[in-house]
């Protein structure tokens, strides 16, 4: 792969092109000489090139885990020909006989029904021909040694070294190891509302942030005698608070211009604040207002603002954040808009901005 401008990335090149392509030290060239992708790009598990050709000669999985037949994407090896698609194309579960997870199953011993292994040599036949019980169960784990956590289990034919729950089972060479399953990575439905804690094998525990009760240990609700709580949305030329529980539409303010964005200021006082590109300025109102008019509102800034198009305010540092797009910068100021700092310079058309909670 060559190593060295650019394209934009993702657009296709023709043949000719294509002859010519260097990149950056940045990027990497794909095998078909077409464009180049940023190196991070490499055995990502997804497909950036056209050919495939980032994700190739990858041995990106981590251990117990095997590439999707079609794609990039990792799964436990155990998941092959489990009955359950995993791999996006469901290719995981493709040539798959009755018995193809020996890992997981046991054939019985006429016909081809399989049984889940854990069924096995637990006193109560399941096989048709009732195979999976019998005297020799009891004799099949005496020289088996497995590495904790698996432990022996027994069948009429042969032992094997399973997991307990709460645990992947994947093999290297003849060894069996179980890797313990975080539940609350879990990337089907999430397991808890707020906070998920994963605890010993095969369990989590679900809590709630502050104001908040736990019920059927997974939701959280808001306490009882806490505020209801309310969204405040703006209208292009009016503010409002809407009741989630109460269902309330209530006017904060009119104001006579196009309202770009809006932002709550932290308690006590919760002003409300929003951006007027019109007047070059940002205003803001106490949050408890109802029906004021422009007249009642505060200049918080109306100097030295072009297109001040998104703000945003750090409840805990109480700094807010302001997106001029005329100036292409990015601004910090107190909430009293005494003092204000650029913070950065020479973006195209910033516009939205928010804080991101897990960083506060």
């Amino acid at each position: 792969m060559s190593h060295c401008a650019e394209p934009p990335f993702g657009v296709k090149l023709t043949v000719s092109e294509a002859s010519t392509l260097k990149c950056p030290s940045t990027h990497v060239a794909c095998d078909d000489g077409s464009r180049c992708i940023p190196t991070n790009y490499e055995c990502d598990h997804d497909f950036d090139c056209d050919d495939h050709s980032d994700e190739k000669n990858c041995s990106g999985c981590e251990l117990g885990k095997i590439n999707c037949p079609n794609s990039p994407q990792c799964i436990w090896s155990e998941n092959v020909c489990d009955g359950y698609p995993d791999c996006p194309d469901q290719s995981d579960e493709l040539n798959c006989d009755s018995c193809s997870n020996s890992s997981l199953q046991y054939k019985c011993e006429h016909g081809m029904q399989c049984i889940n292994l854990t069924s096995v040599c637990d006193g109560v036949a399941d096989c048709d021909d009732e195979s999976d019980e019998g005297i020799e169960c009891g004799a099949m784990c005496g020289n088996k040694k497995c590495q904790s956590p698996s432990y022996c289990k027994p069948t009429p034919r042969y032992s094997v070294c399973i997991c307990p729950g709460g645990h992947h089972r994947f093999e290297i060479g003849s060894k069996v190891f179980c890797q313990e399953v975080n539940e609350c990575n879990s990337t089907d439905e999430p397991k808890c509302s707020h906070i998920c804690v994963n605890e010993p094998p095969g369990s989590f525990t679900c809590s709630c942030r502050p104001g908040y009760v736990l019920l059927e240990n997974k939701y959280c609700r808001v306490k009882a005698g806490v505020p209801e709580a309310q969204l405040v949305f703006e209208t292009r030329d009016q503010i409002r608070s809407f009741s989630l529980e109460s269902k309330n539409n209530v006017l904060i303010i009119s104001v006579p211009h196009d309202i770009w964005d809006l932002a709550i200021g932290p308690l006590p006082q919760e002003n409300v604040y929003w951006t007027d590109v019109k007047n070059h300025a940002v205003y803001g109102i106490p949050r408890s207002s109802v029906n004021a008019t422009f007249q009642q509102s505060m200049v918080r800034i109306n100097y030295g603002l072009l297109y001040p198009v998104g703000i945003t305010i750090d409840w805990k540092a109480n700094i807010m954040y302001i997106a001029d797009s005329g100036r292409k910068e990015l601004i910090a100021c107190s909430p009293t808009g005494r003092t204000c700092t650029i913070i950065q310079k020479d973006l195209y058309k910033p516009r939205s901005l928010t804080i991101d909670p897990d960083t506060r």
